[in-house]
């Protein structure tokens, strides 16, 4: 009986032995299979943790962003639109005396052209129409005219201008007429341009030149 019994003990501590042995066996078999376990869980909350830091990271960049759109916006100067300023006219009042304010108009024509012109002074055609007394020597950067000024643009169109003949070489005699007067102009070859009121004479053909052109392109400007 004895001998039974020490042998049944032997077979239940044997049987204990391998049981506990095949425990560790299993928790070395589970144990494999849970690590993967807990590094995912690591990794998903690893992985979780990246995102929200992502997050509001690109959250504060897009404030930062709005914010600083806002600022800008309000303190960008706010470009306004100004009228074009108009070139300031010389006042040629200096220039004409006031002797000669009936030249005033057209000389402040010539100055808004662009011309430089000298202080007026007398003219040795005044009195030469006995119908109006008022003339002007005028100096400009083009060279020099002599302008007689009539009351009104119908008595320029009347005067009639031609030539005689002369013997002299270089030497010319013009005719000018009114409907109530003739005079006579001897001298170098002499240019007349009518233009409104006003009968302009020179002996300058490059002046004679750049004048016409001026007043026609001030008529074409006006039409």
């Amino acid at each position: 009986m004895i001998v039974s019994a020490r042998i049944e003990d032997r077979l239940t501590l044997r049987w204990s032995l391998q049981t506990a042995l095949l425990g560790i066996g299993e928790l070395k078999v589970l144990a494999p299979l849970a690590a993967p376990r807990i590094a995912i869980m690591r990794l998903s909350r690893i992985s979780e943790s990246k995102v929200v830091r992502v997050f509001k990271l690109k959250a504060a960049s897009l404030f930062v962003l709005v914010a600083l759109s806002i600022f800008g916006c309000a303190s960008r100067p706010v470009l306004r639109s100004t009228p074009e300023s108009t070139p300031s006219k010389q006042n040629v009042s200096e220039l004409v005396p006031t002797e000669f304010n009936f030249a005033k108009e057209f000389v402040q024509f010539l100055v808004n052209s662009g011309w430089t012109v000298q202080p007026v002074r007398p003219s040795k055609l005044n009195g030469f129409f006995t119908k109006t007394q008022d003339a002007a020597w005028i100096e400009t950067d083009h060279g020099i005219m002599e302008v007689i000024f009539f009351d009104n643009d119908g008595d320029v169109q009347q005067i009639q201008i031609s030539e005689e003949g002369s013997d002299i070489p270089n030497y010319h005699k013009y005719v000018l007429k009114l409907p109530t007067e003739t005079r006579r102009i001897e001298a170098s070859p002499t240019y007349f341009t009518k233009h409104r009121n006003m009968l302009i004479v020179t002996i300058d053909a490059q002046l004679n030149k750049s004048l016409n052109q001026l007043l026609a392109s001030s008529q074409s400007g006006r039409a």
